[in-house]
Order: C-alpha cells, then sequence, then structure tokens
C-alpha cells in the first residue's frame, strides 16, 4: 500500500482525509477492536519497503471519550498534540492514537493487540516503537508496561500517574520520560516523583549505576515560569493540561526518538 488512496481502494470504507489522516472502520481490524476507534497518520509517501517509527499514542479524558459517535471519532487528534507533534520530528513515522472507552486493563491489552496488528500489517520498524500517554492515556500506557514492555524502545509518561507495574520496564531497561507541570492540579506533581522514585529504586536494586539510571529514567517538573520562557503560558495555562507541553518541548522528545532497541 504505497499510497493512501492505493490503501483506500484496497479496503472499501476506510477515510482518508486531505491531511493524510486514516480512519479504519471498527471492523475491518477485527473483532476485538469492536469497541473503540482507531486513528493512524502515515508518511505522506508511505512505502511499504521501507521501514518506519511506529509511535502509540494515547490522548487524555477529552479525547478518549468522545469515541462513542462518528461525529466525534478522530477527535483525540485535535483535543491535545499528542498525536501531530511526533509527525513534525523531521522523519517519517506511523502514528497510531486510538481512543478508547476503558481505562484500565482491558484498554491496555487492546492497545497492546493494535501494537501487533501495526506491526504485523505495515513496514514498522521494530527497534523504534514509542510509546506515549497523557492523563488517562499516560495511566493505560503504564498498564501496557507492565505486561509488555518489550515492544517499545522508549515510553513518554505526561501529566499522568503510574497505574501499572514496573517490573516489566527494568527488565527490559526500557528508557522512560515522566513529565508533569509542578503545579498540576488532578494528579499532582507527586504523582510523577513517586513513579521516578519507584523506578531509580528498582534499578538501584538491580544493581545499575546512578549513571545508567539516568541514561533510562527522565523526570520533568516545570513550573509556569518555564511556560512563559518558551512563550506557551497563555496557550497552556500550567496546571494539569499544561502536562501537554511535554510534546513541545523538543529536549524531550528527541530523547524519546533518538532511542532504539
Amino acid at each position: 500500500m504505497p499510497e493512501n488512496t492505493t490503501k483506500q481502494e484496497e479496503h472499501p470504507g476506510v477515510q482518508v482525509s486531505a491531511q493524510g489522516m486514516i480512519y479504519i472502520p471498527y471492523a475491518m481490524i477485527d473483532a476485538v477492536f469492536l469497541e473503540y476507534s482507531d486513528n493512524v497518520i502515515l508518511p505522506e509517501d508511505y512505502d511499504e519497503t521501507k521501514t518506519y517509527p511506529l509511535v502509540m499514542t494515547l490522548p487524555g479524558y477529552n479525547g478518549m471519550w468522545l469515541s462513542d459517535s462518528e461525529q466525534t471519532q478522530g477527535v483525540n487528534l485535535i483535543a491535545d498534540r499528542g498525536a501531530v507533534a511526533w509527525t513534525q520530528q523531521g522523519e517519517d513515522v506511523i502514528v497510531v492514537a486510538p481512543q478508547f472507552t476503558d481505562w484500565g486493563n482491558t484498554a491496555a491489552r487492546q492497545a497492546i493487540a493494535l501494537t501487533e496488528y501495526f506491526i504485523e500489517n505495515y513496514s514498522v520498524d521494530q527497534n523504534r516503537i514509542y510509546a506515549a500517554g497523557f492523563s488517562a492515556g499516560g495511566e493505560i500506557m503504564s498498564r501496557v508496561m507492565g505486561m509488555r514492555a518489550e515492544l517499545f524502545a522508549a515510553f513518554l509518561h505526561y501529566g499522568s500517574k503510574w497505574s501499572g507495574d514496573y517490573d516489566a520496564a527494568i527488565k527490559n531497561r526500557l528508557p522512560i520520560c515522566i513529565y508533569m507541570m509542578e503545579d498540576d492540579e488532578y494528579y499532582g506533581a507527586e504523582q510523577a516523583r513517586e513513579a521516578y522514585n519507584a523506578l531509580c529504586s528498582r534499578y538501584r536494586e538491580a544493581g545499575l549505576a546512578e549513571e545508567e539510571i539516568a541514561e533510562l529514567v527522565s523526570l520533568h517538573i516545570p513550573d509556569r515560569e518555564f511556560l512563559s520562557r518558551w512563550g506557551f503560558a497563555d496557550f497552556y495555562m500550567g496546571g494539569h493540561m499544561g502536562g501537554q507541553m511535554a510534546v513541545n518541548d523538543q529536549t524531550v522528545m528527541e530523547w524519546i526518538m533518538k532511542q532504539s532497541k
């Protein structure tokens, strides 16, 4: 399927926007995915003879639960920058931004199954599969990391709390960036610190040196002054929603994208 138009011809019912966003109807993947919609952004010149980094990204509540009607399918692509930002990093990537109606292990298992589906059916560089999740999406993705961390090369956990296990991430030495605004009023920055400390503590128990741990776990807790310096104070206004600054922070995005198995 070298082009989106070819994909659309091969699979009637697939919707392709002028921007190249592809919406695959539920039934066209598998019955296990009937409970949610998935949104995919492919490179404009998608070529199945090449391989591309794959980003699995989950939105916050506003993008997650508005998937029950046709009018709101794909709203997660505009509810925050968690999907589009990955296409603006200077290289072609495949971005999968599903919408779930569950906040727990069911959604986590669906995210894993969807990741495996794209590995099997698209030209994915399996050494560069990245996960990201904001708020509710971060909770789901942390559960994914507790189940199948070996699928991923790095994880951006932002504006959220860790709801999964740590063992799989530790076993696979998964690079993880944790990002939370200092004045997050929903979760509180202490949630980010607790997750960071838990990961670091487990690595110490595993015998890793501090320098090695620093390469694997990164913590960012910016304040409103940070947003002001970068000109985002009026847009993000700090607090919980300010956590979305993570995907506008090039230091963070470059750190994630350079990771490879």
